[in-house]
């Protein structure tokens, strides 16, 4: 299927070139594994939609799967920079400080992603979307044993078990 979905964005990007369409084709890439090929369309994707925070996670997993440390630390805290602006306008976008504790864990600023949390979890219930954020944050923060209850809650809630499969 994914291959499927590589030739459906490249007819797209051949139609119109934008940073969606890219961001589509290295999501593509990187489910399939390949992440040198994510990377460079990561880097696409940013140069089309600079200000798109998943597109510079995206960018910084890519180069994290590919041992760039440096270059996914950069990626990764443009992300989280392009958040706190958001947050900056709407301090109560739950999708955003969902967002913010991932990246915050990405970067290994424990201490940060922990207050997060705790301000994300002010605002439950939370979607199966925002849960996973915070799933990932845990694991990522060694906290295995909370980051599978939220996963087995993500799973009951209706987030899709090949996202939880296909993610680093």
């Amino acid at each position: 299927q994914m291959e499927e979905a590589l030739k459906a964005c490249d007819t797209s990007i051949r139609l119109l070139s934008t940073g969606e369409a890219h961001h589509n084709r290295a999501m593509a890439f990187f489910w399939l594994g390949r992440y040198r090929d994510a990377a460079a369309e990561f880097q696409s994707a940013v140069a089309s939609s600079p200000g798109r925070h998943e597109i510079w996670c995206g960018l910084g997993d890519a180069n994290h799967m590919l041992g760039n440390d440096t270059d996914a630390r950069k990626a990764w805290r443009t992300a989280e920079s392009l958040v706190q602006a958001n947050l900056a306008v709407n301090p109560k976008d739950v999708d955003m400080i969902s967002y913010l504790v991932l990246y915050q864990a990405k970067l290994g600023d424990a201490d940060d992603a922990f207050a997060s949390v705790v301000r994300l979890n002010s605002f439950a219930p939370l979607t199966p979307d925002q849960l996973f954020n915070q799933a990932l944050a845990f694991e990522l923060l060694h906290k295995r044993d909370v980051a599978v209850r939220l996963l087995i809650q993500c799973v009951k809630d209706g987030l899709p078990r090949s996202l939880i499969t296909h993610t680093p």
